[in-house]
């Protein structure tokens, strides 16, 4: 059931916030002006997570367009809405890195600190959501099923915080 496009989770690895570092500076490098943080599970010490590391950059409103042009050259886009894009690197096949271009202080940046804050603080929650994920690998859930089907925990998180 679990066939190479489906999610697997590993345990945590030291390199996760190393990978993070490095694609801090060499963001920094492109987008000076941007606030970039580390989100997701790898972000959160000791929680399994697939070995993809979440870049959270946030930008002025006004730089959105241009921001995302800039990183559209160096990594993948793999899709946009308003005022949020997603990106990957480095290649969709073999993702190490998804970026989140979001609108710096804006409701997407909020809710994702907000949630990664909360997996950080609240083992009760961090495990609750670690129980979650192993139901869905489980599932042999592609990436994009496995994210939606999380959809509604973080946002209840989210809400309750």
């Amino acid at each position: 059931m679990n066939g190479p496009d489906c999610v697997q989770l590993c345990l945590p690895r030291e390199e996760w916030p190393r990978r993070f570092a490095a694609a801090k500076t060499d963001l920094k490098h492109c987008l000076p002006a941007a606030v970039i943080e580390h989100i997701g599970s790898t972000s959160v010490p000791g929680l399994p997570s697939k070995n993809i590391v979440d870049v959270l950059i946030g930008v002025a409103v006004g730089d959105f367009d241009t921001a995302l042009r800039t990183l559209a050259q160096s990594y993948v886009l793999e899709g946009s809405r308003a005022h949020h894009a997603w990106l990957c690197a480095p290649s969709v096949s073999n993702r190490r890195l998804i970026l989140h271009l979001v609108v710096a202080g804006g409701e997407e940046w909020r809710k994702r600190v907000a949630f990664r804050d909360v997996l950080r603080s609240r083992p009760e929650v961090t495990s609750k959501y670690l129980e979650l994920k192993k139901t869905l690998e489980a599932q042999g859930l592609n990436i994009g099923e496995y994210t939606a089907a999380k959809v509604s925990f973080v946002e209840s998180v989210v809400a309750s915080r």
